[in-house]
């Protein structure tokens, strides 16, 4: 966790943020001067952060037996050992492996040999020889691809780029972010580039990934694919 007022023009304290919001609880700042001088930004989303974090009870309810374990997070870098079962080779390592190639010579794999049902059938295609099928593949006529270049940015096309698949096409866009801040601040964005309202609102994900994502500015509880919206 760092402080939301980080990048100010004061530097941050020693420590942990420890000077919540009491409004929203979903920030922590490292001094008072940080929290005062950031108010101008937190106040525009200080009261829709407080609506999320009211949901946070629901985001954490897994029907798992390991959910107490799998939401809060992890500060360490590994795992129970139950959730990883590794244990050592099954043959003793002759030397030293430095190289891909010295992997390679000590697990070099397992020959597996498979044999096949043969056609009765005479005249059928599939007794053709292998160099026949490539020669028949290299003298098919080949599909006409038609490319259409844009002299410039990718960025000065992408607006018209945009429109066209999500209005005149109309293709289906999906999206999905770990927290439901992200996403909002994600379809403001895609809103703004293609001037379209998202179709499908902000909703969480029944099958979000469980395991807890550690978000560094905010509580708000963070899981991968947590929340999904539409256009």
């Amino acid at each position: 966790m760092e402080c939301a007022g980080k990048g100010s023009r004061t530097p941050c304290a020693g420590g942990p943020p420890t000077r919540g919001c009491h409004r929203c609880r979903a920030v922590a700042y490292c001094s008072l001067s940080h929290q005062v001088s950031h108010w101008s930004v937190h106040k525009s989303e200080c009261k829709r952060l407080e609506q999320q974090m009211k949901r946070a009870d629901v985001l954490n309810d897994f029907p798992f037996t390991f959910t107490r374990e799998a939401t809060q997070i992890q500060m360490v870098g590994n795992l129970p050992s139950e959730l990883c079962p590794c244990t050592g080779p099954s043959s003793p390592v002759p030397k030293r492996l430095t190289t891909w190639k010295d992997y390679c010579e000590w697990r070099d794999g397992e020959q597996i040999h498979l044999s096949y049902a043969q056609c009765s059938q005479m005249d059928c295609r599939c007794k053709d020889s292998i160099d026949n099928h490539k020669e028949s593949r290299t003298t098919t006529d080949p599909c006409t691809v038609t490319l259409q270049l844009h002299a410039g940015c990718y960025h000065d096309c992408y607006r018209e780029l945009a429109k066209e698949l999500i209005k005149e096409i109309k293709v289906p866009a999906i999206f999905s972010d770990y927290c439901e801040e992200a996403s909002y601040l994600a379809a403001c964005c895609i809103s703004s580039a293609t001037g379209t309202a998202p179709k499908i609102q902000i909703q969480m994900n029944p099958f979000r990934q469980p395991l807890r994502v550690e978000e560094s500015a905010l509580f708000l509880p963070c899981y991968s694919n947590c929340f999904l919206f539409g256009l």
